[in-house]
């Protein structure tokens, strides 16, 4: 399994960042705050070669989005092998192609109640990764993504965003 806090590589802050990257820390060494977001995931590859995957909107990675009842956001589905990439900040995963667009992923919603993801319709990303989204009512509404496929066919890990629409 993994994990991250709040979407980076838990570390050791006294490790020197290296060509490798830093040094990783088990679960009950890492510190983690009130409202720290952390993400656990099951590998389904048993080398860590799963894919960590996470939604981007302008260049930044998104957790939580505010749109008005109608309005468009353009998002990216975007990962990396976590076994290689973790460690590393993302300018180097950047350099040394470690990054990935999610390409023919189906975006998918749970209502806070049921745990079965709902696809939504026209919400598929392209060739880049892009995919744009937009809700009509008002409400809270959980995406994740299904399906598509990253560099090598590895494994894709779930990605989360709570979206809340005014």
């Amino acid at each position: 399994s993994g994990y991250t806090i709040n979407g980076i590589y838990a570390y050791d802050l006294e490790s020197g960042y290296s060509a490798r990257g830093y040094k990783g820390l088990p679960l009950d060494k890492a510190c983690i705050y009130d409202g720290d977001e952390i993400d656990v995931f099951a590998f389904q590859n048993s080398y860590g070669m799963d894919y960590y995957t996470y939604f981007m909107r302008d260049g930044v990675r998104v957790r939580k989005l505010h749109l008005a009842a109608g309005e468009e956001a353009k998002l990216k589905l975007e990962g990396f092998m976590f076994g290689f990439g973790g460690p590393l900040k993302r300018s180097d995963r950047a350099e040394q192609n470690l990054l990935s667009d999610v390409v023919g992923a189906q975006l998918v919603g749970f209502d806070g109640v049921d745990v079965h993801p709902v696809p939504l319709d026209g919400m598929v990303t392209d060739d880049e990764g892009y995919v744009t989204v937009r809700f009509a009512d008002p409400g809270v509404y959980y995406l994740s993504a299904v399906g598509g496929s990253g560099r090598y066919d590895s494994n894709l890990g779930l990605p989360w965003l709570t979206l809340e629409v005014a």
